[in-house]
Parts: C-alpha cells; structure tokens; sequence
C-alpha cells in the first residue's frame, strides 16, 4: 500500500497492520519505525536506495526489466 503523509501516522499506528516496508529518506524512516514501535509492528525499511526490487523464480523479466534499469546510470 502507498500512502500520502497526512495518511501515513494512521496506517504505520494501527494495531491491523501487520509489517510496514518503507523505502525512502531516512528523517521519515525513523518515523515510521518509532510509530510502528507503537504496537510492534515489524518494519522493513530501505534507506536511500535507488529502485531496490526482488525477482522472484516466475517473474517476467521482460515485462519488468526497463522499469528496474531506470536508475542504473
């Protein structure tokens, strides 16, 4: 789920939520973990990456190549 940040307290608090993957700035990934903490919820965060992605064994490559090549320089 993506959310916009005037949503973003209400999803990464609620007790329903059952992990939290954030990619972005780490100023807004501390956030989301101590909000999360909340009612320790498990959070997967990717810190000032670029484009991070797993291929899983079925994944059409061709489909996804270009979109996962976008930040390679």
């Amino acid at each position: 789920m993506c959310c916009y940040p005037d949503d973003a307290e209400a999803v990464t608090k609620s007790p329903i939520i059952r992990h939290i993957t954030f990619i972005g700035s780490e100023e807004v990934g501390r956030k989301v973990a101590i909000a999360a903490a909340e009612h320790l919820t498990p959070v997967t965060l990717e810190l000032g990456g670029k484009d991070p992605v797993i291929i899983l064994q079925h994944t059409n490559l061709r489909q996804w190549a270009s979109l996962w090549m976008r930040g390679v320089l």
